[in-house]
């Protein structure tokens, strides 16, 4: 549905028992229905529409609102763009379930969720992506707490406030390719980049 003026997903997808990748990049589709839940050969979601007339900023990108038992998708290896402001803490708590997962992207991050989050992600055993960004612009994004970070990682993509940058980061050795944007780092963020491979 890549590219539609789709709006709404029926009920009735979560018949769809053998579907293995839903794009709704660019569609209309904003809220997810809970019989999503249902396709358990699910590997990719892929949902997020951006505005590219207006200017670069948090409301350029829209991500989708996912439901409750989203955890049961264990073949799930990318889920971008989920907007983490609906669902609460039992929701991204759920999200460490997707063991699975190369691909995260998520949005409207707040500084009360971060610990949830951080928690969820170190379970992301073979992540290769991740897309963070915060909820404002002046909301911090604290992932200090990530204590054993993702080892596949190759891209990172921060968008939002940063006090630092994650201590964990010279420990990626695969990673290629990082996004800083909004930071308002004090720090000069080469310091901690300058002995990654």
């Amino acid at each position: 549905l890549r590219n539609t003026k789709v709006k709404m997903l029926p009920k009735s997808i979560g018949k769809l028992q053998n579907l293995e990748t839903l794009d709704l990049k660019q569609s209309l589709v904003f809220d997810i229905p809970v019989e999503i839940n249902m396709l358990h050969k699910l590997r990719h979601l892929i949902a997020y529409h951006r505005n590219n007339r207006i200017d670069f900023s948090l409301a350029w990108e829209k991500g989708v609102k996912i439901q409750k038992g989203v955890g049961c998708l264990k073949n799930l290896q990318k889920l971008c763009i989920v907007e983490l402001n609906h669902g609460g803490a039992d929701l991204i708590e759920e999200l460490g379930k997707l063991r699975q997962l190369r691909k995260l992207g998520i949005k409207n991050v707040s500084k009360e969720t971060m610990m949830v989050l951080c928690a969820s992600i170190e379970k992301m055993n073979h992540l290769q992506s991740l897309d963070i960004a915060s909820i404002r612009e002046d909301e911090i994004i604290d992932l200090q707490s990530i204590s054993s970070p993702p080892q596949c990682l190759q891209r990172l993509y921060i968008i939002g406030r940063l006090e630092k940058l994650p201590d964990w980061i010279p420990k990626l050795q695969h990673l290629a390719k990082l996004t800083i944007c909004w930071s308002r780092l004090n720090e000069d963020p080469l310091e901690v980049i300058q002995n990654l491979p």
